[in-house]
């Protein structure tokens, strides 16, 4: 298991296939923002394979987002045995903010990515006044 929190502050996170919120072999990783106007830097985010949760959870900030598969997992694993180890689970969720993905225009959408155990979130919310 491996998480990042982060509650403030406009953060540069990078990675490649193994990067943010990337599990791998009945395993878990994710990673939590808080707040500022991030950018992520990877090739694919919250993903997991092999029996795994992989999960990126961004609230608040317009971020920027690099790569082209946020949430994406492969519909079963390789080497360990279904239905025993339960599947690969990834959760990509953005909320508030005007985000930048690149070409896509995917604020304020939610879709499934890969199979049915892949998840893409983009909520834009306005964020609670601070008292």
């Amino acid at each position: 298991m491996g998480f990042l929190i982060d509650d403030a502050g406009d953060d540069v996170y990078g990675g490649d296939i193994v990067g943010l919120g990337f599990a791998w072999d009945i395993g878990v990783a994710g990673i939590m923002d808080f707040g500022g106007n991030d950018h992520y830097l990877m090739s694919d985010g919250a993903r997991g394979n092999e029996a795994s949760l992989g999960f990126l959870f961004d609230h608040g900030g317009d971020d920027t987002y690099g790569g082209r598969s946020f949430g994406t997992t492969a519909a079963k694993a390789s080497y360990h045995p279904m239905p025993d180890c339960g599947g690969n689970f990834s959760f990509s969720i953005n909320i508030s903010g005007k985000d930048n993905y690149g070409v896509e225009s995917l604020n304020d959408v939610d879709q499934e990515s890969g199979w049915a155990g892949g998840f893409f979130i983009d909520r834009e919310m306005a964020l609670p006044a601070k008292k």
